[in-house]
């Protein structure tokens, strides 16, 4: 499953509910959680705005993102010409786009450290 990044935002800040439980779930392999390039790159950009220093330091969310990045599957960006204009904001178009991407059929890398 492709998980916006604000969602991954909510499970760092830690409050109990569904993003809590579906990094849970991702922890404990019930469930599949695809992470792109340009996922981790939203995610990490986000992560570093001030607004969200009171709620967690950028170590935390380092360590928050390399986590995701060892528990999810690796896939490529979806090309352009892929994304349906459907969201509300089109800057999140490429998650629809990504979501159609199996894990069986993307082509999965490993995060060498």
């Amino acid at each position: 499953m492709v998980v916006d990044p604000g969602v991954w935002i909510s499970a760092l800040i830690g409050r109990p509910g569904p993003p809590d439980e579906l990094l849970q779930a991702a922890a404990e392999g019930r469930a599949v959680v695809l992470v792109s390039p340009l996922l981790l790159a939203e995610l990490r950009e986000v992560v570093n705005r001030a607004k969200f220093r009171r709620y967690f330091t950028i170590e935390e969310a380092e360590s928050f993102i390399a986590a995701l990045e060892l528990l999810a599957h690796h896939v490529e960006d979806p090309s352009r010409d892929r994304w349906v204009q459907i969201c509300p904001d089109p800057d999140d178009d490429y998650l629809v786009a990504l979501s159609h991407r199996s894990p069986d059929r993307a082509p999965s890398r490993t995060k060498s450290r």
